[in-house]
């Protein structure tokens, strides 16, 4: 019995991670992105 709750706390866990993951990965790329490009557009001007 305790096995199979184990196994439904992760199938919950791995469901929420994969719904909060793309918010995650929207809010950093979205912070990031400017960050980002900056670096390259400076990268080809040292270049």
């Amino acid at each position: 019995m305790e096995s199979r709750k184990v196994i439904i706390t992760w199938i919950a866990v791995t469901v929420a991670v994969m719904f909060a993951l793309p918010f995650a990965v929207a809010g950093f790329a979205s912070e990031c992105s400017g960050m980002a490009l900056c670096m390259i557009l400076f990268h080809d001007f040292i270049r």
